[in-house]
């Protein structure tokens, strides 16, 4: 099977990875670009059966618990709003492409946001149905905006490395965009200064992510989908504890990860200042604009 790049279209690449932690996948490295994708790619029914049954999830936690869920979530939800507020009104509307659960839908719904979730995953729009009264719909972008609806926000919280053409959802998202609407991007970061560690780059790669993005990878992304105003922001999501459980147990903290610590936070926002300020950080946030 023929390599092609899902940013450039070229077919030389170097296997980095014979294997992800859950499947027999490689991963590899565009030699013409640097994008990093799994190979080869899933079919679209396969995809379909993994986010239908929510395999990423099952695969990490085994099994679902709403309650845990949410509490795990809610450092990232609460910074995630936080940002939002300090640039934008409480009044504006927002399209959650990947909303999940509906941990983010709930917050926006709190705090007046006109918002609306789609989710693919029909056990994750069950629970978020259960959580929150915003709409969450099972539709997929799948082409430009056929209705008149547009928004002001539209979030991609880790939902980029999914997709199988990401050029042509962030081209097809700005016909949902208002003309001065912001595309808000979250994505792991594949210059994450962990990934010099052989058993957390064991980890790292996964079957539900076909892509792995730079700072620069993305930036071409959304270049190449027609975007002008390109801004983006480090996030360190785990704190150093995280970093040492890798290095001296060489394994994550996946029943309890830590995304704060009161006790070390001095130590720890040092930690995170440094790694954002030099986007080696776990996180990448950007802030895209057509206009």
């Amino acid at each position: 099977m023929k390599f092609t790049c899902l940013i450039c279209s070229a077919h030389q690449s170097k296997i980095i990875a014979t294997k992800t932690r859950d499947s027999s996948n490689l991963v590899a490295k565009c030699l013409s670009c640097s994008h990093i994708q799994l190979f080869p790619l899933p079919s679209a029914d396969e995809d379909k059966v993994f986010y239908n049954r929510d395999l990423q999830a099952k695969n990490v936690l085994r099994k679902i618990n709403t309650y845990d869920l949410e509490k795990r979530s809610a450092v990232d939800t609460n910074r995630r709003i936080a940002s939002i507020q300090a640039e934008f009104d409480n009044n504006k509307s927002v399209l959650d492409v990947g909303s999940g659960y509906g941990f983010f839908l709930k917050a926006l719904e709190n705090l007046g946001f006109r918002a609306m979730g789609l989710e693919v995953s029909s056990d994750r729009r069950e629970i978020s149905r259960s959580i929150t009264s915003t709409p969450t719909l099972s539709k997929a972008i799948t082409g430009p905006n056929k209705t008149k609806r547009k928004y002001n926000i539209i979030t991609l919280f880790h939902v980029l490395e999914h997709i199988k053409d990401p050029i042509k959802l962030c081209a097809d998202l700005k016909s949902y965009l208002n003309n001065d609407g912001t595309l808000i991007i979250e994505i792991p970061n594949a210059n994450h200064y962990l990934l010099k560690i052989s058993h957390y780059k064991g980890f790292y790669w996964q079957r539900a992510h076909l892509s792995y993005f730079t700072p620069k990878t993305v930036s071409t992304v959304l270049k190449k989908a027609g975007y002008r105003k390109i801004k983006i922001i480090g996030v360190q999501r785990y704190t150093f504890i995280n970093a040492l459980h890798w290095i001296f147990f060489k394994k994550p903290q996946l029943q309890n990860p830590l995304y704060e610590t009161k006790m070390f936070s001095i130590i720890d926002n040092i930690y995170k200042n440094y790694l954002t300020k030099r986007l080696t950080c776990d996180t990448l946030w950007i802030e895209a604009k057509v206009k």
